[in-house]
């Protein structure tokens, strides 16, 4: 089964990731420009976190 990724971590994060679960998908990664709130979400669904790549600026 393919997973969903979730953008963003926030209050209604938690809502859809309810609703999600609930109909039997699995989220497979998260990312939130907040890292403590993607590792928390991640934890909690057994998700990978994507971690924003900063590009170096010559």
């Amino acid at each position: 089964m393919a997973g969903i990724a979730l953008i963003g971590a926030g209050r209604m994060a938690k809502v859809h990731v309810a609703s999600i679960l609930a109909a039997g998908a699995k989220i497979a990664t998260i990312f939130d420009p907040v890292a403590e709130a993607s590792k928390s979400l991640a934890t909690q669904t057994n998700a990978k976190v994507c971690y924003k790549r900063r590009r170096s600026h010559e």
